[in-house]
């Protein structure tokens, strides 16, 4: 009997050391949306699947402006970006961005085998377009020569299922806006475009200058972190400098976008707006 509890037992421990996580980097074009999420590669119930000190690396080109405004999606939980490697002897040319989980360890995290858990999103606050933003392995000697430094820049998922580290891979590690970039933005039609306060409390003013008069309709967009519409209105097309006030009493806090959209599908590249009660 003692036997046979402990064959059991070897191949219960066995089938927890070898489920795993993976990660999944999306981007959309149209919202300017990223997202990081978690795939499980097999099911943990309580206790089994707290998670605890989770870490995401990104990297991308050292000269591109790259600040993610990130917004958690499981709720309960703040991920941030708590570490930037810029231009490490080890790997000059790129920046890491560490995003941790701040607040674990955790049990908000539903790990069920195939079922792809989004963990969060980020806009680039760096208002461009960063080009390629890559998740690399820990086993990548570029990740390597970096930690050798002394620099944590390994992708990290620990799960007490797992005992360790429960990271495996990425369904998706690499993701570009470069293509995206300048297809229907309109540059030539407005300048200084100032938001204030930043970030808001109860009002933000938007200020632009109009140095193009348009006679199509013209119209100011706003969007959330993860991308919904939240406010839209027909706006002035007029050359000269333009002021609108916002009631931003009501939203929730958090970072959010704001476009100029035109006829024929053009539009302006976007600026970031930032709400805190």
């Amino acid at each position: 009997m003692k036997k046979s509890i402990s064959v059991i037992s070897a191949l219960l421990l066995t089938t927890l050391l070898s489920a795993q996580v993976k990660f999944n980097l999306n981007y959309n074009p149209d919202t300017e949306v990223y997202t990081v999420s978690a795939i499980p590669e097999a099911s943990w119930n309580a206790p089994l699947n707290m998670v605890s000190a989770a870490q995401v690396v990104l990297r991308v080109d050292s000269d591109k402006a790259f600040i993610p405004g990130i917004t958690s999606l499981v709720n309960g939980l703040i991920w941030a970006d708590n570490a930037y490697i810029e231009n490490p002897d080890a790997a000059p040319g790129y920046t890491f961005v560490c995003i941790s989980l701040v607040n674990g360890p955790t049990n908000k995290i539903k790990l069920e085998t195939d079922q792809e858990i989004p963990l969060f999103s980020f806009v680039n606050a760096g208002n461009s377009c960063a080009g390629k933003v890559v998740l690399i392995p820990n086993n990548d000697p570029m990740i390597q020569a970096v930690r050798a430094l002394g620099f944590n820049v390994t992708q990290y998922f620990p799960v007490l299922g797992a005992h360790g580290n429960a990271f495996s891979g990425f369904a998706n590690s690499e993701v570009d806006c470069t293509p995206a970039s300048g297809i229907t933005e309109n540059f030539n039609v407005l300048s200084e475009v100032m938001i204030s306060p930043v970030p808001a409390d109860r009002g933000v003013n938007v200020q632009w200058n109009q140095v193009e008069e348009l006679h199509g309709l013209q119209q100011m967009v706003i969007c959330d972190a993860k991308g919904v519409e939240v406010y839209r209105e027909k706006v002035n097309a007029g050359m000269g400098a333009h002021t609108i006030e916002l009631n931003v009493e009501n939203w929730q806090a958090g970072m959010y976008r704001l476009r100029f959209e035109f006829e024929k599908n053009h539009q302006s590249k976007s600026w970031n707006l930032m709400v805190i009660h």
